[in-house]
């Protein structure tokens, strides 16, 4: 049995610490109860590199090194460029412009129950803020490795308007087909920070989740 090098079992452990909160990206299991997209926290990284997390659904089963995939949940997707820390730590050289909204669009969590993740959906008369950044081809790629793309979102330019005019802007949304559900606690406590520190409407979060709510109790 290959056993892992040293110096990455290091690196792993350093990255994965106890409490570190990660998404499921794959897991190479057919049986697995544990879908795509859904959130756990890191228990402790074993001497073969498997991750051992303590999954929302109440599964333990660990993560394999080389066979399955997470990502590391540091914000909330549409409240990542709302945590200015956040950006300044993933994209270093990206470049505040401003707050800005999407007009026509609403709020959504879509995905597992107690773990569904935030998007955007055109609807008419809504509107959704976010903050404008400018930023660089490496701050893209950064951004795509830290939200999840292709397997969990893709990209997007839609119009946006700033200080009365509209302009191209590049967004993530949510890949289609998962239904209406709530976020996970912690995962709307990032997004809820982001939007404070933002100066956003935080009821617009709170219709969201209780538009989760009631589609999964309709369900």
């Amino acid at each position: 049995m290959n056993g892992i090098h040293p110096e990455l079992l290091k690196q792993l452990k350093e990255c994965f610490k106890p409490g570190t909160k990660v998404r499921l990206l794959h897991m190479n299991d057919p049986f697995t109860t544990i879908p795509t997209g859904t959130n756990g926290e890191v228990l402790c990284v074993d001497s073969l590199g498997t991750l051992h997390v303590m999954w929302s659904n109440g599964s333990t089963l660990g993560v394999v090194f080389r066979e399955d995939s997470v990502v590391k949940i540091e914000e909330g997707e549409l409240g990542a460029g709302a945590n200015r820390a956040e950006m300044a730590k993933h994209c270093p050289t990206a470049k505040l412009i401003g707050p800005a909204e999407l007009k026509n669009y609403r709020l959504a969590f879509r995905g597992s129950k107690a773990s569904a993740l935030a998007t955007i959906e055109k609807a008419k008369g809504g509107i959704v803020p976010a903050l404008l950044w400018e930023i660089s081809l490496q701050d893209e790629l950064a951004l795509d490795r830290w939200i999840g793309v292709p397997e969990l979102y893709r990209k997007a330019t839609i119009k946006v308007r700033r200080d009365g005019a509209l302009v191209d802007a590049l967004i993530y949304i949510l890949i289609d087909g998962k239904p209406q559900n709530k976020p996970s606690a912690f995962y709307y406590s990032t997004l809820l920070e982001g939007y404070r520190v933002a100066g956003f409407d935080a009821d617009i979060l709170k219709a969201a989740v209780q538009g989760g709510d009631a589609d999964a109790t309709g369900a």
